[in-house]
């Protein structure tokens, strides 16, 4: 019970300081947009695949995590540290590393943004038909 939990704390907390600090640095607006989108599609992910869980349980369905769920959130907590770590030191960062840092820092964000949709898509389409019936009742 706690560890989906602790991963929607981290999800809500980290994301959105990140969001901040790109923000505070001045970072490029093209980051901040990427990040902000990047952000509200994890925390909204995340209470609608709560939502779908909560109805179909009332019908004694299987609503452990999927195996999707879990990679994405394994590939969250580097994903946090790299774009942290990007934040910290592209001030120092020599011209020449600058920007190839910063493009895979977008890689990155764009990855799991399509992850992240990839993985709503699948858990909506497993609690659709629980979805449906609750609809009907």
């Amino acid at each position: 019970m706690a560890d989906p939990l602790m991963d929607k704390v981290f999800f809500i907390v980290s994301f959105p300081t990140l969001l901040w600090l790109i923000g505070a640095q001045g970072e490029n607006q093209f980051h901040a947009a990427l990040m902000l989108v990047f952000t509200v599609l994890y925390i909204l992910r995340d209470q609608w695949v709560t939502f779908l869980r909560a109805i179909a349980s009332t019908y004694q369905a299987d609503v452990s995590a999927m195996w999707l769920g879990k990679v994405r959130t394994a590939l969250s907590f580097p994903a946090a540290g790299i774009i942290y770590i990007y934040l910290a030191f592209h001030s120092i960062l020599s011209e020449g590393w600058n920007e190839p840092f910063l493009w895979g820092v977008y890689a990155v964000e764009v990855f799991l943004i399509c992850l992240n949709v990839y993985s709503c898509a699948v858990y909506t389409k497993a609690y659709w038909p629980y979805l449906l019936r609750a609809i009907r009742s």
